[in-house]
């Protein structure tokens, strides 16, 4: 019994984090382009988060075809291994956008007649640089805790596979 309740955790966890990863991946691949198609950040700011965006959407729908047929399982346990690298990378990007806030800042500052932002609008892309970098380590920590769900999820249908077969 005890098996079957963490397996049906674990679907369910997956089930909310391939939504949340699926919902992130095509926010992050909207607002990377809102801000590389308007020329508001740098590319080595804007291309990181499409890229990430990108692979999330890839993985989050990987993930989804492995935990709806037990047959694709490994597609699944895949998707799972990406995302620990993505985690990575979000953690990396995280850390580059909180250490250079003041690069952020001088860039939008040296930049505002071409981006042709108002005095207002400027301040509120200033107070709000960091928000991309919150969603990053929500993000990873999110990761981290789906790698764990995947795991539990494809051990318990590989062992249950096997009992399958030992009753043959």
């Amino acid at each position: 019994m005890g098996e079957t309740c963490s397996e049906l955790l674990a679907g369910a966890g997956l089930f909310v984090f391939n939504g949340v990863d699926l919902v992130a991946g095509i926010g992050l691949c909207v607002y990377s382009l809102y801000l590389g198609t308007n020329h508001y950040a740098p590319m080595w700011l804007y291309m990181p988060l499409l890229a990430i965006g990108g692979v999330l959407v890839a993985a989050s729908l990987m993930s989804c075809c492995g935990l709806t047929f037990r047959g694709c399982s490994s597609c699944m346990a895949r998707s799972s291994d990406v995302l620990v690298w993505v985690s990575l990378a979000e953690l990396g990007l995280a850390v580059v956008i909180f250490t250079q806030g003041g690069s952020i800042d001088k860039f939008l500052r040296d930049h505002s007649s071409e981006l042709k932002l108002s005095g207002d609008e400027m301040a509120q892309f200033e107070r709000h640089k960091f928000y991309p970098a919150y969603a990053l380590l929500a993000l990873c920590f999110m990761e981290a805790l789906r790698q764990r769900y995947s795991t539990t999820l494809h051990n318990a249908r590989l062992r249950r596979q096997y009992q399958y077969e030992m009753l043959a």
